[in-house]
C-alpha cells in the first residue's frame, strides 16, 4: 500500500512574488513569470498604464497613474538575462514598475505586448531579449539535477581496486569483486565456520559463531554473478551467531569461507575460473525482489527550516529536481524512488517565517512531491542543493527595500532617450473580484472546488477502466489555477488522491464561509449503454444561476450533448450554506465521452469552460 501524507503548515499569507495586501487605490498584486518573460499585475481601481523603453541598461518602465504602493521599493532578482523587477512609488500619485535586463541585452519596443484583461488586470509580455554586441543567444541557467550523484565505493579489506569491483550491488558490507565475495562483520570471525549445502544443491550456508551482523545489513542482497542469485542473512542473538546463505545454481561449485580481520572472504572451490564460465545465476524470486526494493526505498522523514535554508531530510541517500510551477508560483521539488514517513515532521511556521506554506504529498508509488510557497518579501533560489547525501536544500533570501542614492530615482532615468511602448485603452467593463488575500478576514471572493471521490473511492469506473477520481482531479486543479489568475481565492477539498467524506466536503466550505461551492464529477451508466453521453449541472436551491452559467459555457465550448441544468438533493449541495452546484463533465461509460475524458487536452478545455462559467457568474453578480 502506498503511504500518503499531507503536511500543511504555516499561516496563510501571500506569496513572496506578491505585493502588499489589497487596499483601496493601491497596487494589489504583481508577479513576474520567468518562464514566459511576462509581468502580471492587478490594481484596486481602474488604471490606464503608460509604458516606455529606456536604454543603458535596457529597461521596460510601466507607470500606473493614480495608484499607490503603500511601502518602499521592492527589488526582485530574476536571472541572467532579465536581471530584476523593481516596483516602487515614483511620485505621490504614480506607482512605477521596472523590468531591467542585464547589460548588453536589448528589446524591440514594437514587440513588447501590453494587454488588459480589464481595466484592473494587466500583463506585460517581453519578446526574447537580443544580444547587442554578439549574436550568441543567451541561455537560461540549467536546471539542477541531482540524479548524477557519484556512487560510493565501499572500503573493505581487499586489494581489489574500484574498477575491479563488480556493479551488481552497492552495499558497504558486501562487495562482489573479480576475486570473490567480501562480507564485512562486526568483529573478527573465528576459524570454526560451518559450511553446509542443501540436498537440492541450491543453497550454501555459512554459520559463523560468536559474532554479529552489521545493523545496516538488509536481510537479502542481490548478487546475480558467479552462479549466485542472492545472499540471505540471519542472526541468532541467543547464540551470538550469524548465518549467510548463498542461493546458487545447482551446478555451481561449492564455496569456502576464510576469516579476515574484519569479516569473511568467500571463494569457490577450483578458483574463480570455475564460476566465470558457463554457470548462470538463477533469477531472483519475486519476494526477494520486493524485499530488496523496500529496503532500498528512500523515506522522507522531515522538512526543516534552518536559518536561511529549507531542508528535506531522508533516511538514506536521496536525489531530486526542483522547478517552479508557472501557474501557482509555488516551488516544487520532485523526489523519485521515495515514500513519506508516517508522519512527516514539519517546522512550526509563524507570520515571520520565510515560508508561508509547505505541502508534502505522495504523488505515486515512487514519487514524493514537496511544494514550498515563500512568504511575502522572500525569494526562493532556483538551485536545489545537497548538503549531504540524505538531505536536499533550497536557499531562502529576504528581499530588502532599496533606498534611493544621490536623490536619483532608483527606478531609472527617464531622460535617457526613452521610446514609447503602445498601451491599449480599455473599455469600461465589470472588473474581476480582488486578488486573494490569504487570511481569515479577507473581503475578496472565496471559491471552494470539490473534486469528487478520491483515495479508496474511485467513483464511477468506465470504458477501459477509466476512473472518475482520476478525471476530475486534474480538471479541478486547472480550474483552480484559472480562477486564481483572475483574482479569486480558491480552496480545494482535496489536492491529491485521498478519500474525503461527503460531510467533510460541505463542512469545509461552511467553515471557510465560502462564497461559492463547485463539486466536479464524471457521470456513469450501465456499460451496455455507451450511447448515453453529455454534460449536465445540478443545483439544490440558490445555485441555479451559477449552474446555468457553467452549463452554458460547457455546451458552447465543448461540443457535447446538453443534458441541461437540473435540481437535485445531493448531500454536498443541500448541506452547503452558499450557492452550490455539482458539474457532471461527461460519462466515463459513454462511447463519445470516455475517450475525451481520458485526454488531458480535453480535460483542460473542460476546465477552461467551467472556469469561464464561474467568472461570468461572478462578474454578473458583483
Amino acid at each position: 500500500m502506498v503511504k500518503r501524507a499531507l503536511l500543511l503548515v504555516g499561516s496563510l499569507v501571500a506569496s513572496g512574488l506578491m505585493a502588499a495586501p489589497a487596499e483601496a487605490g493601491k497596487l494589489k498584486f504583481w508577479r513576474f513569470d520567468e518562464d514566459n518573460n511576462r509581468l502580471l499585475f492587478q490594481t484596486e481601481d481602474r488604471v490606464q498604464p503608460k509604458a516606455q523603453l529606456i536604454f543603458n541598461p535596457t529597461r521596460v518602465v510601466i507607470d500606473l497613474p493614480s495608484t499607490t504602493l503603500g511601502h518602499s521599493l521592492v527589488n526582485q532578482p530574476v536571472g541572467e538575462v532579465v536581471k530584476e523587477v523593481r516596483v516602487g512609488q515614483f511620485n505621490p500619485d504614480t506607482t512605477r514598475m521596472v523590468i531591467e535586463l542585464a547589460p548588453g541585452y536589448a528589446l524591440d519596443p514594437e514587440k513588447v505586448k501590453i494587454r488588459g484583461d480589464n481595466a484592473k488586470a494587466w500583463s506585460v509580455e517581453l519578446p526574447p531579449p537580443q544580444r547587442q554586441a554578439q549574436t550568441q543567444r543567451a541561455s537560461s541557467p540549467p536546471k539542477q539535477d541531482l540524479n548524477t550523484r557519484e556512487r560510493r565505493s565501499p572500503l573493505l579489506e581487499t586489494k581489489a581496486s574500484p574498477e575491479e569491483t563488480l556493479d551488481e550491488i552497492d552495499h558497504p558490507n558486501l562487495q562482489v569483486t573479480r576475486s570473490g565475495l567480501l562480507l564485512r562483520l562486526d568483529g573478527t570471525p573465528r576459524q570454526d565456520i560451518k559450511v553446509e549445502r542443501s540436498q537440492d544443491q541450491k543453497r550454501i550456508s555459512f554459520r559463523i559463531p560468536k559474532i554479529n551482523l552489521p545493523s545496516e545489513l538488509p536481510p537479502v542482497l542481490p548478487i546475480r554473478n558467479y552462479g549466485i542469485s542472492y545472499a540471505e542473512f540471519k542472526s541468532n542473538p541467543r547464540q551470538s551467531s550469524v548465518e549467510m546463505i548463498l542461493h546458487v545454481n545447482e551446478d555451481s561449485p561449492n564455496w569456502q569461507g576464510f576469516p579476515t580481520l574484519s569479516g569473511l572472504v568467500l571463494l569457490p572451490e577450483g578458483g574463480m575460473k570455475a564460476v566465470r564460465e558457463g554457470v548462470p545465476s538463477p533469477q531472483l524470486p519475486q519476494w526477494v525482489q520486493k524485499t530488496i526494493e523496500e529496503s532500498q526505498r528512500t523515506v522522507i522523514e522531515a522538512v526543516d527550516l534552518v536559518e536561511n535554508q529549507l531542508l528535506i531530510r531522508a533516511n538514506r541517500p536521496v536525489t531530486g529536481t526542483g522547478n517552479w510551477d508557472r501557474f501557482s508560483g509555488v516551488y516544487e521539488i520532485r523526489i523519485p524512488k521515495a515514500e513519506l514517513a508516517e508522519p512527516v515532521q514539519g517546522p512550526p511556521l509563524t507570520r515571520n517565517s520565510p515560508v508561508s506554506q509547505i505541502r508534502v504529498r505522495q504523488e505515486d508509488e515512487e514519487t514524493v512531491v514537496v511544494q514550498v510557497q515563500a512568504s511575502q518579501g522572500v525569494s526562493i533560489s532556483d538551485q536545489l542543493n545537497q548538503p549531504s547525501e540524505s538531505t536536499l536544500a533550497i536557499a531562502l533570501r529576504r528581499l530588502q527595500p532599496i533606498a534611493p542614492r544621490n536623490n536619483r530615482s532608483p527606478l531609472g532615468n527617464v531622460n535617457s532617450q526613452p521610446q514609447a511602448i503602445r498601451v491599449p485603452e480599455t473599455r469600461p467593463a465589470p472588473s474581476p473580484p480582488p486578488s486573494p488575500r490569504l487570511n481569515e478576514n479577507q473581503d475578496g471572493l472565496l471559491v471552494v472546488l470539490d473534486p469528487g471521490h478520491g483515495g479508496k473511492d474511485p467513483g464511477a469506473v468506465g470504458i477501459g477502466g477509466l476512473q472518475e477520481k482520476n478525471v476530475v482531479l486534474p480538471i479541478s486543479h486547472h480550474v483552480r489555477k484559472t480562477l486564481e489568475s483572475n483574482g479569486l481565492q480558491v480552496k480545494m477539498t482535496r489536492w491529491d488522491d485521498r478519500f474525503i467524506s461527503l460531510a467533510g466536503r460541505s463542512e469545509m466550505a461552511n467553515r471557510l464561509d465560502a462564497d461559492l461551492f463547485i463539486s466536479i464529477h464524471a457521470n456513469a451508466i450501465s456499460m451496455s449503454r455507451p450511447d448515453v453521453n453529455g454534460a449536465e449541472t445540478f443545483y439544490y436551491s440558490s445555485g441555479r444561476a451559477l449552474a446555468q452559467a457553467i452549463q452554458r459555457r460547457i455546451i458552447s465550448q465543448m461540443d457535447m450533448r446538453d443534458r441541461g441544468v437540473k435540481q437535485a438533493n445531493f448531500y454536498v449541495l443541500r448541506n452547503s450554506a452558499m450557492p452550490a452546484v455539482l458539474v457532471e463533465v461527461g460519462f466515463v461509460t459513454g462511447r463519445l465521452d470516455a475517450p475525451r475524458l481520458a485526454d488531458p487536452k480535453f480535460r483542460q478545455r473542460m476546465a477552461d469552460a467551467i472556469a469561464d462559467g464561474i467568472l461570468q457568474y461572478v462578474r454578473q453578480t458583483q
